[in-house]
């Protein structure tokens, strides 16, 4: 596809850095796009001291930050054959488990120890399982390793899904919309959409807001897109990378 502004002009990479702009009435090879699948991005609070998840600091991957950026950032790859997930980090790394149990920056999506195992808790926190057979725990000093048999504090993580700011629900049944034109219930058998706004609180919470201004609440019936105010936090949980379970 081509991506033309409201001048005629089309969008294009210009110079060494690539630097988009439109400045051709023409479409050229230069000119042309592709659509590539949105893979999820996401950050991770360690249930230990509540800090980021973070490689910052090297190849180290360590819980020490306090506000997400570029480097708290991580896109989740999902392998079909081993359904395991690799973390790459925005350096084109991807987290991998080394020699002692540690956990770094430096692994290759094609290898075993670069692949790790999402386990989701009630409590809304997820643990990482290592090709080791081990959970990820973090020590007192923020870094990660693979040395942990059970689920304790140190290998609980809480989950932001960071590119999603904008969801759209939908079912074997439909998508998420209103009952009725005027209703303010929500039913999954729908034929049109309606857009869900996420909010992030704290410790992996979200809250869902609709169109209309208002939160999700639920109730006895189920869940009303009509609070004044973010009443009722949810979890994401990835499940693989088309679906999402909403705890």
């Amino acid at each position: 596809m081509a991506l033309r502004d409201r001048h005629g002009t089309y969008l294009s990479p210009i110079g060494s850095k690539a630097v988009l702009k439109s400045r051709s009435s023409t479409v050229t090879r230069d000119e042309l796009f592709s659509l590539e699948d949105s893979l999820p991005q996401a950050s991770f609070i360690a249930a230990l001291n509540n800090k980021y998840v973070s490689v910052k600091q090297g190849v180290d991957v360590t819980a020490n930050q306090d506000e997400i950026g570029d480097n708290e950032t991580f896109q989740l790859e999902y392998d079909w054959s081993a359904h395991r997930w690799g973390l790459r980090t925005t350096q084109d790394h991807y987290w991998c488990l080394s020699t002692g149990g540690g956990i770094q920056a430096t692994g290759n999506r094609r290898s075993a120890d670069a692949l790790f195992e999402l386990v989701w808790h009630g409590d809304g926190s997820v643990s990482f399982r290592a090709n080791n057979g081990k959970l990820l725990g973090t020590k007192r000093s923020g870094h990660l390793f693979a040395t942990s048999e059970g689920v304790e504090d140190i290998t609980k993580f809480f989950f932001y899904l960071i590119n999603r700011p904008i969801l759209v629900l939908k079912c074997e049944q439909g998508f998420v919309g209103y009952r009725a034109p005027g209703n303010t219930k929500l039913e999954c058998n729908k034929a049109m959409y309606e857009t869900i706004l996420v909010e992030r609180g704290e410790k992996g919470l979200v809250y869902f807001k609709g169109h209309n201004g208002k939160y999700w609440r639920i109730d006895a019936e189920g869940v009303a897109v009509d609070a004044d105010g973010p009443v009722d936090g949810f979890y994401l949980e990835l499940r693989d990378p088309t679906r999402i379970s909403i705890r």
